[in-house]
């Protein structure tokens, strides 16, 4: 699994609104701004996050996201796996004409499993307040 761009300002995004520890929306144009995310882009993710649940909006002058739930409930896996798929099945293909894709495979697997279970055991707020991971 490669984490692309879109994983890490997804990423980016949570923290920082975790890191501002109120209650009150932070707009899309402040995480812009702050952590150097084009506006358009920040836009696509926060909907595919509010779909998930991961994030609140709120509409009009003073409005802008929050987290939905604690930091200490959000893992980087629930981030991530709201913009992009992250456990794509590596199968053997039905040809097996090529036994070593099929050998190399099973190491595929085994490192997108070991990634997953990686990323479900850190939270934003293990992100935010543990200055070693």
């Amino acid at each position: 699994m490669i984490i692309t761009t879109k994983a890490r300002y997804a990423l980016q995004a949570v923290v920082y609104i975790a890191m501002k520890e109120t209650d009150d929306p932070i707009s899309i144009s402040e995480i812009s701004r702050n952590e150097n995310i084009s506006n358009k882009y920040l836009e696509q993710l926060f909907r595919k996050m509010r779909m998930k649940k991961l994030i609140k909006s709120t509409r009009g002058i003073k409005g802008g996201y929050i987290l939905s739930k604690p930091p200490s409930k959000i893992s980087v896996f629930d981030v991530i796996n709201a913009v992009e798929r992250v456990d794509k099945k590596i199968l053997c293909p039905a040809r097996k004409k090529n036994k070593a894709e099929c050998l190399t495979a099973n190491l595929w697997k085994h490192f997108n499993a070991e990634m997953i279970k990686c990323l479900k055991s850190y939270t934003i707020k293990d992100l935010i307040t543990k200055e070693h991971l």
